[in-house]
């Protein structure tokens, strides 16, 4: 630059910078863009000035080449990649890492994260340089590791990296049976798990039965990759006692001895079988109440079995001298059984197998008749009414003649043969009452093979008439739509008794829904909302029908349609129009003579009403105050003077008290604000708004739309 004359004037050499050279005049610097290899040497600025001395400022440029490349090669002077190996447990590791170019030299080093493993280098020339590193005796700790080799010449500048991930392979640490068992049951299905960890890749596994080959398994492998677990679905059988089940597991990739697991199978029959026999002097067919009983259960089982229980029916049953069982070891004794000893009867003999149950045998106890429950012992009948009283008996075997009698208070009668007739177990009467004396008990007996029966069947016949009439009847859970009654039964005449329940519309009384129940309680429902309805509620039996009880009953209103505003049609136009403008008119005229008769009427009845309180104060100050001999003016509302009267004897004539008034009940009313004494009225004045405010409001929804 020379600054001598202005403005300033700039040399260069364009052969050697071109335009990467830049002098900065206010800085007095040079500014080198995107510097080479041959831009480093010493550079010098000279400065010269008029009248003092020349200066010259040196300086030493040295640029930085970082290194081309970084490759790794293994012993076998192969380039390694992402990662290296596989190796075997015990083999040594060698790893060259070799730096290209780079000014100065690089320096090449081994890292293990942010730990150093090798900072020497074993070659270093100009170009190349070259670090070994050496790892003896590799083992499964190794696996996975992560190698970086770091190559940099100044720190300046970030280093040349490669990362390297260590493979190996490895045999089976060991090899084991998931569960054993001590013995396994013959023709069950089983699901028996081998397990293998420590080899890479996964191991081979080979299940064996004796000399047999087994194919009906599967393997799963953790995400790890370290257990491998085999799956074997295997059914044994009785000929398998003694047989060894082995698992195996073996490397694919390491010539390694394969490691075995072995199973002495025990195999386990199935449950016990036990048959169950009678006592061998028993006959089974003829077994009366009263009689002993005994079973054997016969057992063969492996192994024994431990447990022996028996059975009536479902219901286990245990060993109690006092009610008449004996259990003993494979025997079961029944002592002086009753019929509800009839059923089947098993014996179950439980082993580590499970649970052998026997045949059942039935027993079947034969007794005399005897009643059968939940019968009906009431009948109702009407004189010269034939009613028809079945006896239902329970006996084994079936009864073979019945017999009935009747009682009252004064006599036992049979009954004939020809007025019973039986069916099985079941035996009906027909019976007739005539006279008041025929109304009584019934008895009936069975007879079967094994005797008599030893109480009778007992059934009461009384007269028979309607049903009372219900009572407190009253609707439940009001809806729009439904409605709910409920009441309370009367006596049923002696007879079973229906309820019925009719709606009706209470102006016209159309029946508008009727239901029966067996019970006073009643759901009618998909009626209109908002109506009301006279309910009527009787009961009926075979002997007619008993006494209407009526009541009211209602739907609620639809709330929904009350909050809707009614939208009228529009009105037709032609020669109806007209008429209706007509009859709008008429309507309004009706409307207002009839608004206005409304106000006189209430101005009338509000003076009236005015002028009735201001008498009733006066007379009530009247008898107050009592007899007065002077006229007291200006005391009442009216202005008058309340005056007393006397006799020509000149006694006073006492006045009686006004009589009670509705106003005088509102003031003793503790809800009432009362009425103070000296409280005055103003004189009533009309108010036109009354008309406006009280009376067109009252008369306006009457009015047609055109008002």
């Amino acid at each position: 630059y020379d600054a001598r004359n202005r403005p300033a004037s700039h040399w260069q050499n364009p052969s050697h910078f071109q335009d990467r050279a830049v002098f900065n005049v206010e800085t007095d610097t040079l500014m080198l863009k995107q510097s080479k290899a041959e831009d480093q040497g010493t550079y010098r600025c000279r400065v010269d000035f008029r009248t003092n001395p020349t200066l010259t400022f040196t300086t030493n440029l040295t640029v930085i080449v970082p290194p081309r490349r970084l490759t790794v090669y293994t012993d076998m002077n192969v380039e390694a990649r992402r990662s290296v190996g596989p190796y075997l447990e015990g083999e040594t590791l060698r790893l060259t890492c070799k730096a290209y170019g780079g000014s100065p030299p690089p320096r090449v080093t081994w890292w293990e994260g942010a730990l150093l493993l090798d900072m020497t280098p074993e070659v270093e020339t100009l170009d190349e340089v070259a670090n070994t590193l050496v790892v003896p005796s590799l083992s499964r700790r190794d696996l996975n590791r992560a190698l970086t080799c770091h190559a940099q010449n100044s720190n300046l500048t970030e280093p040349l990296t490669t990362t390297l991930t260590l493979d190996m392979n490895f045999p089976p640490l060991w090899v084991r049976f998931e569960r054993t068992f001590e013995a396994l049951s013959a023709n069950v299905a089983y699901s028996i798990v081998c397990e293998s960890a420590g080899s890479r890749p996964p191991p081979l596994v080979t299940w064996r039965l004796h000399d047999t080959i087994l194919t009906t398994h599967t393997e799963t492998t953790s995400h790890e990759g370290n257990l491998t677990t085999s799956e074997l679905k295997w059914t044994p059988t009785v000929g398998d006692v003694g047989k060894v089940l082995s698992c195996q597991a073996e490397s694919e990739k390491i010539a390694y001895p394969p490691l075995i697991v072995e199973w002495h199978l025990d195999i386990y029959c199935e449950y016990a079988i036990t048959i169950l026999k009678p006592g061998k002097s028993l006959n089974l067919s003829n077994i009366e109440e009263g009689d002993d009983v005994y079973f054997e259960c016969s057992i063969q089982a492996n192994p024994w079995v431990y447990k022996i229980i028996w059975l009536h029916e479902l219901r286990e049953l245990h060993h109690n001298v006092s009610a008449g069982v004996i259990i003993s070891n494979q025997s079961l004794v029944l002592q002086r059984v009753t019929r509800a000893a009839t059923g089947n009867y098993f014996c179950v003999a439980s082993n580590v197998e499970g649970d052998g149950k026997s045949n059942p045998i039935l027993l079947r106890v034969k007794y005399s008749p005897v009643c059968r429950n939940e019968q009906m012992t009431y009948h109702g009948a009407a004189r010269y009414e034939q009613v028809n009283i079945p006896c239902e008996l329970d006996a084994f075997p079936e009864p073979h003649s019945f017999r009935w009698t009747f009682n009252n208070s004064g006599e036992s009668v049979e009954i004939p043969q020809t007025k019973i007739h039986r069916l099985g177990s079941r035996s009906t009467v027909s019976y007739t009452p005539n006279t008041e004396l025929d109304y009584g008990t019934l008895l009936c007996w069975g007879t079967n093979s094994v005797g008599l029966q030893r109480h009778p069947c007992v059934f009461h016949v009384f007269p028979a008439g309607r049903p009372d009439p219900v009572h407190n009847c009253s609707g439940f859970n009001l809806s729009e739509t439904v409605v709910n009654v409920r009441c309370v039964a009367g006596f049923d005449g002696g007879l079973p008794q229906t309820f019925v329940l009719e709606l009706y519309e209470p102006h016209t009384n159309v029946l508008v829904a009727n239901a029966t129940s067996m019970v006073p309680r009643f759901v009618v429902g998909g009626l209109q909302h908002g109506m009301t309805f006279t309910a009527v509620v009787y009961s009926s039996n075979g002997k007619g029908r008993g006494e209407m009880v009526s009541f009211k009953v209602y739907t609620l209103k639809d709330v929904a349609e009350k909050r809707t505003a009614a939208v009228k049609p529009p009105p037709t136009r032609g020669s109806n129009s007209e008429q209706l403008q007509a009859g709008g008119i008429i309507a309004v005229v009706l409307g207002a003579l009839g608004g206005l008769l409304v106000v006189a009427i209430l101005i009338c009845a509000v003076v009236r009403v005015r002028h009735l309180r201001r008498e009733e104060r006066r007379r009530r100050g009247c008898g107050r105050a009592g007899v007065r001999d002077t006229v007291v003016s200006g005391q009442d509302d009216g202005g008058g003077a309340c005056q007393a009267k006397t006799t020509a004897t000149g006694a006073v004539k006492e006045f009686p008290p006004p009589p009670a008034s509705p106003r005088d009940a509102d003031e003793k009313n503790p809800d009432v604000i009362p009425l103070s004494e000296n409280a005055k009225f103003p004189p009533f004045r009309f108010d036109p708004n009354i008309i406006l405010f009280i009376v067109i409001p009252v008369i306006l929804p009457f009015f047609p739309h055109p008002l």
